[in-house]
């Protein structure tokens, strides 16, 4: 059973060089310019909701004013049909004239109020865009810097993962070798001997999955992915 858990280990490295340690946890000790770089995509963020809220509102109250305006205007169509016809008077047509004439400002006005707010949200955004440009080779080059540190940091990790799993190794030879010594001495000296420290060992240690030892590397693409969903949500300017 020991012998198969160290066989185990050797296969496990063997198999995929591209499987990596177990990460640490990573500390919040970002440079200032990651730090407001990602603090003004959070504003970004915050600003278009509020904006796109707004819309939503206004666009209610615009769909309720074309739905008035239009009922107006169709009542003035058939009015103008009855002038033409002079089953009308000229002043009672222009008296109708003048009830379309609320509903036509009111719609002209809500649609100003739509302008004037997508204007605003244009200008809003653009301008944390702009602030975002300007900080792009401060942060392009502080963010290589934490990768770079990172990538050494992973390194070191690995170096001590592996002495860890090499140490795991060594002691599963050292039973196993104790074993083998203990067996011998009591055949040589005429005793029958069962062994029974590797099973005892593989009892004690039951539920240490080997294969847990190592990162598959769909794992790490998948955390990946994840991480990045955060930051990749684009924003429509106007």
């Amino acid at each position: 059973m020991l012998r198969k858990v160290k066989e185990t280990l050797i296969r496990l490295f063997k198999r995929d060089k591209r499987e990596l340690p177990v990460q640490s946890n990573k500390a919040d000790n970002r440079p200032k310019t990651i730090k407001r770089v990602e603090l003004l995509q959070q504003e970004l963020s915050q600003i278009t909701a509020g904006y796109d809220k707004s819309l939503a509102d206004l666009q209610g109250k615009y769909n309720t004013a074309l739905w008035e305006y239009e009922n107006s205007y169709s009542d003035l169509s058939e009015v103008t049909r009855q002038y033409k016809l002079n089953m009308l008077s000229e002043n009672k047509w222009n008296e109708e004239r003048e009830k379309v004439k609320p509903f036509e400002e009111a719609l002209n006005a809500v649609s100003d109020e739509i302008s004037n707010v997508e204007s605003y949200k244009k200008e809003d955004i653009l301008k944390i865009i702009a602030e975002i440009e300007a900080l792009k080779d401060e942060y392009l080059s502080e963010v290589a810097r934490e990768v770079t540190v990172k990538y050494a940091r992973i390194q070191e990790l690995k170096n001590e993962y592996l002495q860890e799993v090499g140490d795991i190794g060594n002691m599963c030879d050292g039973i196993l070798k104790t074993e083998s010594t203990v067996k011998h001495h009591f055949n040589e000296a005429g005793y029958q001997y069962k062994p029974v420290m590797t099973s005892k060992f593989a009892e004690m240690t039951e539920g240490v999955m080997l294969e847990g030892f190592a990162i598959p590397y769909d794992v790490i693409n998948e955390t990946l992915a994840n991480n990045n969903k955060t930051h990749n949500n684009p924003v429509q300017v106007g």
